[in-house]
C-alpha cells in the first residue's frame, strides 16, 4: 500500500520542484533585458567627440565661379554688402533685317522692362532706392566667361565703355505682391545701330558674335541687388516705335531677349569663418582627422553640428532657411556632391545639425582616417538654388574664442573582434 501511495504522490512531488525552482529564479527577473535580441559581431560601443579629441582639423571657403548661367530664370544686378552683380543681354534682329533702312531719325521710342522678384539683397528690405545703368557689350563672350575675365581681361578689351551710358534707372523698388516693371529708354542711335547691321556680312566675323548686345550693371547710387525675372511667357524685348518711311505708317517691332546670363562678386572671408553665399557661389570644404579610431571598425553613429554667425550672416527678405547642405565631391567644382548630406536648424536657435555623416566616416576609417566635406549654398535643399539666392551664410569655425560654437563631431563606433 506504502509503495501505491508514493507512486500517486509523485506528480505532485515533481511540479512542488519545479515551482520551488521558479520561485528561485524570480528575483533574476529584475535585471534589465538586453538591448539586442541577437549577437553582432562587435565586442562594445565606444565613443570620440571634437570636445575632447582635435577631430575638425580645419576650414577653408572658395569661390566656385558659375559657369551655367546662361539663360537662367533669373538675372542678377547691383551692389549691396559687398557684393556686386551684372547681366549680359542679347536681343535679336534676325527676323527684321529687311528694316535697315531706319534711320535715328524715324525712331520715336525705344523702351525695355525689366521685371523684379520680390527677393532683394541689400541694406533695407523695405522700398528702397536701386541705380541701374545699361551699356553696350563691345566684345564676345561664352560660357567660359566669368567675374575674373570681366573686371581682368586679359586680352585688355573690356566688355562695355562705362563712358558710353545707354539707359538709366534710378528711383524705388516698391516690394509688393505684384512687383512693378522697371522701364528703361534706349538710346534710339543704339537701335539705328542695330538695325543697319542686321544684313551687314562684311563685319560678322569681328561684330555679329556680340552685337545687339546691352551690360546691365548696378550705378554707384546702388545699395541692393536686385534679381529679375525672365518669364517665359513674356520674354523681355526692346519695343522700337519709328516711322516707317516706305509705308508712311507708324511701326512697331520687339526685340526679342534672346541670351541672358550673369556674373557676381563677393568677397571671401579672411579668417577660419565658413561662409556660403548662392549666386557668387562661396562654398565651405572643412577637413576632418578621425584616424583616433580603429581601422575598420563599424561606425554606428557620426553627428556634425554647425553653429550660425548671425552678426556676419546677411539673408535677403525672404528669410533664413531651415536646412543646409553638404556631401562628398571628386570635384570641387561640381554642382552635385558624390554623397549629398543634410543638416537641419534646431528650433528656435543658430545650431544646424547633420545627424548622419556616418557613411563618410566609415570611408574614412576605411584609409588614413582623413577627409572633407563640402558646404553648399541652398535654397530649400534644391541644388540649383545655388545659382538664384545670395544670402551669405557665416558659421563658426575652428578658431572661434567661444569653443562651444566651434564645429563638433561627435562618433558612436565599435571595434569588431579579431578573427
Amino acid at each position: 500500500m506504502l509503495q501505491k501511495k508514493s507512486v500517486r504522490n509523485l506528480p505532485v512531488l515533481i511540479t512542488s520542484f519545479l515551482f520551488g525552482l521558479l520561485i528561485l529564479a524570480l528575483p533574476s527577473c529584475n535585471d534589465a533585458p538586453t538591448s539586442l535580441g541577437f549577437p553582432l559581431d562587435t565586442i562594445n560601443l565606444e565613443g570620440i567627440s571634437s570636445d575632447q579629441n582635435k577631430l575638425v582639423l580645419d576650414s577653408k571657403s572658395y569661390q566656385n565661379r558659375l559657369l551655367n548661367t546662361r539663360n537662367s530664370s533669373y538675372f542678377f544686378v547691383g551692389k549691396g554688402n559687398g557684393m556686386e552683380a551684372i547681366s549680359f543681354l542679347r536681343f535679336g534682329t534676325l527676323e527684321y533685317d529687311s528694316l535697315d533702312y531706319i534711320q535715328e531719325t524715324d525712331i520715336i521710342s525705344a523702351k525695355i522692362s525689366f521685371y523684379p522678384s520680390r527677393n532683394v539683397f541689400g541694406d533695407s528690405l523695405a522700398s528702397i532706392n536701386q541705380e541701374i545703368n545699361l551699356y553696350e557689350l563691345q566684345k564676345r563672350y561664352s560660357d567660359s566667361t566669368t567675374w575674373d575675365s570681366i573686371v581682368n581681361p586679359i586680352d585688355g578689351k573690356n566688355f562695355y565703355n562705362s563712358n558710353e551710358l545707354i539707359s538709366t534707372f534710378s528711383g524705388k523698388v516698391e516690394l509688393k505682391d505684384t512687383m512693378s516693371s522697371i522701364v528703361f529708354d534706349i538710346k534710339k542711335s543704339l537701335i539705328a545701330k542695330w538695325m543697319q547691321s542686321a544684313r551687314d556680312t562684311a563685319n560678322i566675323s569681328t561684330y555679329a558674335p556680340y552685337k545687339n548686345g546691352l551690360v546691365v550693371v548696378g550705378g554707384n547710387g546702388s545699395k541692393i541687388i536686385n534679381r529679375f525675372i525672365v518669364p517665359t511667357s513674356d520674354i523681355p524685348k526692346i519695343q522700337v516705335v519709328f516711322n516707317n518711311t516706305k509705308t508712311s505708317k507708324v511701326d512697331t517691332i520687339s526685340l526679342k531677349l534672346q541670351i541672358n546670363s550673369f556674373y557676381a562678386n563677393s568677397a571671401l572671408s579672411n579668417d577660419k569663418s565658413i561662409v556660403l553665399q548662392g549666386v557668387t557661389s562661396i562654398r565651405s570644404q572643412i577637413f576632418f582627422d578621425v584616424s583616433k579610431i580603429p581601422q575598420f571598425a563599424s561606425i554606428i553613429k557620426a553627428q556634425l553640428e554647425l553653429t550660425l554667425d548671425s552678426s556676419k550672416s546677411i539673408i535677403s527678405n525672404f528669410g533664413l532657411d531651415s536646412v543646409l547642405a553638404a556631401g562628398e565631391y571628386t570635384d570641387l567644382a561640381e554642382s552635385k556632391p558624390t554623397v549629398p548630406y543634410t543638416a537641419y536648424r534646431r528650433a528656435n536657435s543658430n545650431v544646424y545639425i547633420f545627424p548622419s555623416i556616418t557613411s563618410a566616416i566609415e570611408r574614412w576609417t576605411r584609409s588614413d582616417g582623413k577627409g572633407s566635406l563640402i558646404l553648399i549654398p541652398q535654397k530649400n535643399a534644391a541644388s540649383s538654388n545655388e545659382l538664384y539666392f545670395c544670402d551669405r551664410l557665416v558659421f563658426y569655425g575652428v578658431d572661434a574664442v567661444d569653443v562651444s560654437k566651434r564645429p563638433k563631431l561627435s562618433i558612436i563606433y565599435s571595434k569588431r573582434p579579431k578573427l
